[in-house]
């Protein structure tokens, strides 16, 4: 494709005159392979060279656009005011496209996002690689009512529901991630409590959640839904004892629930209910299949973010999941809205889910406006079986990895 004044590109055709000004090493970061992110290069050059760049990606499934890399032509007169028409032509793709908001990630002060209408990120607790040295911005493009959760990235590739446990005690204000350095020891802890070994699979991960909430005596403040009587996540262990021991763990999580404060309902929880909790301002956990969004089919668990009434079909969601891998950032992985229609039962994204209320949290105005109570933190879980022949997840041939 050949580049003209305000023209986009595929990342492909980054040609040897836009790698020349970009230079070496910024060349071959927006050549990197993104994956299924869908790389674009916008460019605005005047009659003999290019005054500005700017790199966008997008994942698929999910509404909102995040712009990588920006570069303008230094000491060039009008490359500056180039840049920020590049930058409102993405927002103004983005809005016509009908995403819901425009992340900008940084890892230098060259630019000020605020500027153009950005606001900065909540910084991302120190964890997995990738948290550090970057930093986001976010512009909405729908109302947002609802406060910026905290973010902590997994550790290990198996800790995401452990990892989307504390996030959601940390929202409700009980425990949770802290500033200094026992992080990783609280993730790892508690993925041992709830873990059957990688996995976290709903009945564990809610008992553990349950006995975290010292402060929730005689609320009842967990319910799992579960549409299975059989055990769960377990595809990768036909038979034998590695299979065998993890059905014993998950036999003693069930006595466990019902032997407690803990209603576990054999029904699948619709959409319906989970969006409208959401808007009523509870929390959940939700565990999806991952193929959508990341190109590769994995469980894992993920805290979404209620959505106001007007645009509660673009619920935002937090992954725990990020890395050194190019585009896995912080700012990428946060907050990506993604539809509810694709966690219809006929989808293959949505496996399972949770869903608690915050009571009186400092996270979601909204959980202000409607908890009742201010000791009670009631939490629901759901998992539906993905079908005999969806990706694995129920059929004992096609093996699954661990959520992660």
């Amino acid at each position: 494709m050949t580049a003209s004044t305000s023209s986009e590109q595929t990342l492909d055709t980054v040609d040897d005159e836009l790698a020349a000004a970009l230079g070496s090493a910024l060349a071959e970061q927006w050549r990197t392979d993104r994956g299924p992110q869908r790389p674009t290069i916008r460019i605005e050059r005047a009659e003999d060279h290019i005054l500005a760049a700017v790199l966008c990606t997008r994942r698929p499934a999910t509404a909102a656009t995040t712009i990588a890399h920006v570069w303008h032509a230094p000491g060039i007169a009008g490359a500056e005011a180039a840049l920020e028409r590049l930058i409102g032509e993405v927002i103004t793709d983005a809005e016509q496209h009908g995403d819901v908001a425009v992340k900008w990630q940084s890892s230098d002060d060259a630019h000020s996002p605020e500027r153009l209408g950005f606001t900065p990120m909540r910084p991302p607790y120190r964890s997995a690689a990738g948290t550090e040295g970057v930093t986001g911005h976010i512009r909405w493009l729908r109302p947002v009512t609802h406060e910026q959760p905290p973010y902590y990235a997994q550790t290990s590739s198996f800790t995401c529901g452990a990892v989307t446990a504390l996030l959601a005690q940390e929202i409700r204000g009980s425990q949770g991630f802290g500033a200094d350095e026992s992080n990783r020891d609280h993730e790892v802890d508690f993925w041992r409590r709830a873990s059957n070994y990688p996995a976290c699979e709903p009945i564990g991960l809610a008992v553990a959640l349950r006995e975290s909430l010292a402060d929730a005596a005689g609320t009842a403040p967990v319910d799992v839904f579960l549409d299975t009587e059989d055990p769960v996540l377990l595809e990768p262990y036909p038979d034998g004892f590695d299979r065998a021991f993890r059905e014993e763990l998950q036999a003693n999580s069930l006595r466990k629930a019902l032997g407690s404060d803990i209603p576990v309902r054999r029904e699948r929880i619709p959409v319906e209910t989970l969006a409208a909790r959401l808007q009523a301002g509870e929390l959940a956990l939700l565990l999806l299949n991952t193929e959508a969004m990341y190109g590769f089919a994995v469980p894992h668990w993920v805290l979404p973010t209620p959505r106001p009434t007007r645009w509660s079909s673009w619920p935002t969601r937090g992954s725990p999941r990020t890395g050194a891998r190019p585009g896995w950032t912080p700012p990428n992985c946060r907050s990506p809205p993604r539809s509810w229609t694709a966690c219809s039962p006929g989808a293959r994204m949505a496996t399972a889910a949770w869903c608690s209320s915050a009571g009186p949290n400092r996270w979601c105005r909204s959980a202000r406006r409607h908890a009742r109570g201010a000791g009670r933190w009631a939490a629901r879980a759901a998992c539906r079986s993905a079908g005999p022949r969806s990706r694995g997840f129920r059929d004992r041939r096609r093996p699954a990895p661990a959520p992660r």
